[in-house]
């Protein structure tokens, strides 16, 4: 059981101070209330704090690779998840732990009239399924992709990285007033 579920069921277990908390907290749901606790819990200092133009949409995509095999040379159903949802003009901030899947997908964006980012980041040696990109590339990529608020694409249902960038999103398009964001799994 998740441990907001759990905690649900417990809840008579709170004293009347910290019941008003939870609810002040998750009032708004759960996913709004773990991206404000990612957003006021680390500070992404080298992310761009809005690089989507004025009435820009903007979503994240995170393509994730289980294989150390695999090279990230097929990104087809993100892009097709990423057509379902887009809408322009927008920017996508690509996520992923192969450096040919960005490249793919920052085409892809670019010919549904969409502008990528990608984080500026180093690689390091190949973390096995992990590829170049983990560990402290992982962290530039996720303190870039959360600036998403209207949607977000995953590749691997139940990827933590994909929980965090959904619940993100959806603090950030509570904060700006706009319904939750649109979830696509690839």
């Amino acid at each position: 059981m998740e441990h907001r579920e759990a905690a649900a069921l417990n809840a008579s277990a709170l004293s009347p101070p910290a019941r008003r908390r939870a609810r002040a907290l998750f009032g708004a749901g759960v996913d709004v209330a773990y991206g404000a606790l990612l957003e006021s819990a680390f500070s992404f200092v080298a992310a761009p704090r809005d690089p989507a133009p004025r009435g820009a949409a903007s979503f994240a995509v995170h393509s994730r690779h289980q294989r150390a095999s695999d090279a990230g040379g097929n990104v087809e159903k993100e892009a097709t998840c990423l057509a379902t949802l887009v809408e322009t003009p927008c920017v996508v901030f690509l996520m992923s732990d192969r450096q040919r899947s960005l490249d793919l997908l920052a085409k892809k964006a670019a010919a549904l009239g969409c502008r990528s980012v990608v984080a500026n980041r180093a690689a390091s040696p190949a973390s096995g399924e992990h590829g170049p990109f983990a560990g402290a590339g992982f962290f530039a990529d996720l303190a870039s992709a959360s600036r998403a608020r209207d949607g977000v694409v995953v590749n691997v249902r139940g990827s933590s990285a994909g929980e965090l960038l959904r619940e993100a999103a959806a603090a950030r398009a509570a904060a700006a007033g706009l319904p939750p964001p649109r979830v696509c799994v690839a």
